[in-house]
């Protein structure tokens, strides 16, 4: 009998420590089990959080911080080994699909596939970079629509103004741009730069730039074509705006004389009025078959609606006989003598 207890304790002692033993072992792999899938959880928000952070700081980069499943890097492998096989575009549109738009767009653009990098940086809705790389690749046309599309108007223009080197219509394009921004003297230097003459004159009149005008005719081409594009009250203004020095007063003598304009030359002589001394200095940078040649327009009313002309030309009358202009000046005083009588 006493065996026999014994042998139920015994056996009711195994049976309990195997029972144990079982649910220390299903307790130890529940807590294994939750403890990997803790720290799986963690790593995940830690590369959400890394993620986050780069889209917040505006960087395309963050994609790269994805994490590839064994079947996604194999398939990353096989586009890395296209694209090193020269497949450079396959590559490329397999490591985009993968979300590697990293990858994919340096790799397109070391094998100077730019367009196609371009292409992609667009479906990202970057068009900035994709501007910049246009831009990095000396490639300004491109560079200045991409420009446009992230609303960049200056980026855009000074795009455009490197772009007028092989297309003379992206200089009025950049002119355009940066008088929408305001940058009034960039638009008229692209203006310039493109030969685009009537536009310029309608901005630098547009804008009061006499300054930009007046440099551009000291050379006589300019000074003759700009000439013919302004209006009697357009000459007037820009005249009227410039200093009499005795260089100002020159460069009047030098349009005069290159442009043959009896509108040019009674603007200036409307500037000098009846200041002897600079009427003077002017008369003497003429020949005197010029003056000859323009003496009638003194008394053409269209000119002088609103100046008391008999005084105007007693000035300029004393001016040609002291600068001795002779026969000039006769010419001249006949002329007044005959205006008086009538």
């Amino acid at each position: 009998m006493p065996d026999n207890n014994y042998l139920g304790i015994i056996t009711t002692f195994l049976g309990t420590l195997t029972i144990a033993g079982f649910v220390w072992a299903s307790y130890s792999l529940a807590q294994s089990h939750k403890r990997k899938k803790l720290l799986s959880m963690r790593k995940q928000m830690k590369a959400q959080r890394e993620i986050e952070l780069a889209k917040h700081h505006g960087s395309i980069r963050a994609i790269d911080l994805l994490r590839l499943n064994r079947d996604d890097d194999h398939k990353k492998q096989e586009a890395l080994k296209l694209i090193e096989s020269g497949q450079v575009v396959e590559g490329a549109r397999k490591l985009e699909l993968l979300g590697l738009q990293r990858s994919a767009i340096s790799a397109l653009e070391s094998h100077f596939k730019i367009d196609e990098a371009a292409e992609m940086l667009l479906r990202m809705n970057r068009p900035n970079r994709a501007g910049a790389m246009y831009h990095r690749n000396e490639m300004p046309k491109k560079a200045a629509e991409c420009f446009l599309l992230a609303n960049l108007p200056e980026e855009a223009a000074r795009s455009y103004f490197e772009a007028g080197k092989w297309d003379a219509q992206c200089y009025r394009k950049s002119a355009d741009l940066f008088e929408n921004i305001g940058k009034i003297d960039q638009s008229l230097r692209a203006l310039q730069e493109g030969c685009h003459l009537s536009h310029y004159v309608t901005i630098a009149m547009k804008y009061e730039c006499y300054q930009h005008l007046h440099d551009l005719m000291l050379k006589d081409q300019f000074a003759r074509d700009i000439t013919a594009l302004m209006d009697e009250c357009q000459i007037r203004k820009f005249i009227a705006s410039i200093s009499l020095s005795n260089d100002n007063l020159e460069h009047f003598s030098h349009w005069c004389q290159a442009t043959q304009s009896t509108v040019l030359l009674t603007a200036c002589l409307r500037v000098l009025g009846e200041n002897l001394d600079s009427c003077t200095f002017f008369w003497k940078l003429f020949s005197e078959e010029f003056i000859l040649r323009h003496t009638d327009h003194l008394f053409d009313a269209r000119y002088w609606r609103d100046i008391d002309t008999t005084r105007f030309i007693q000035t300029n009358l004393k001016a040609l006989e002291i600068s001795e202009h002779t026969i000039a000046s006769k010419k001249l005083h006949n002329l007044l003598n005959q205006s008086s009588a009538a």
